[in-house]
């Protein structure tokens, strides 16, 4: 927590000390309390979902001048988690339809073709047996 606050003091200057105005023991008071709350609103996040929804911030104009809430950057912190969750599937999907389809069974092609004729209304012709003569 201590490094994200340390970003957040290094980017948004004035906005973020304003936060903990006081004398010095208040600020400190003020700078617990605050890091309390943080934690428990972004825990169960990955370090780099933190860091993901930090970055998203710089594009947001509403954050740009004032720092946001636990609550606003927990929100961030779902649609980074989100996202990255999305990707990983479509990751997975993609190298599922990559792998090779595997060659159904002599028994299979038989039964497709069986309803296939079925569908069709024609009768399933019967292969013609290679044993016997004649």
């Amino acid at each position: 927590m201590g490094k994200l606050f340390s970003r957040f003091y290094a980017d948004r200057g004035h906005a973020w000390s304003s936060l903990f105005k006081g004398d010095e023991q208040e600020g400190k008071r003020k700078v617990k309390l605050m890091q309390a709350e943080w934690a428990v609103k972004i825990d169960g996040f990955s370090e780099a979902h933190v860091w993901l929804a930090y970055r998203r911030l710089g594009g947001l104009a509403e954050f740009r001048k004032f720092v946001p809430s636990a609550t606003q950057f927990r929100s961030l912190c779902v649609d980074v988690r989100r996202a990255d969750d999305e990707r990983k599937r479509f990751l997975v999907r993609r190298k599922q339809r990559l792998l090779p389809r595997p060659k159904p069974t002599a028994i299979a092609l038989t039964d497709r073709r069986r309803k296939i004729a079925e569908a069709l209304g024609r009768a399933f012709p019967l292969r013609k047996s290679n044993q016997g003569g004649g």
